[in-house]
């Protein structure tokens, strides 16, 4: 089944991808604030 596998692939890139947009945010986010105080 190549077309489930591929599915899985990309499904499992996009989450990658989410979650290390959403971390690196966090980041930039903490270290603004701690820029402010």
């Amino acid at each position: 089944m190549p077309g489930l596998i591929e599915l899985a692939y990309t499904t499992g890139g996009g989450v990658v991808g989410a979650a290390l947009t959403n971390y690196l945010t966090k980041v930039q986010e903490r270290r603004h604030l701690r820029a402010e105080v």
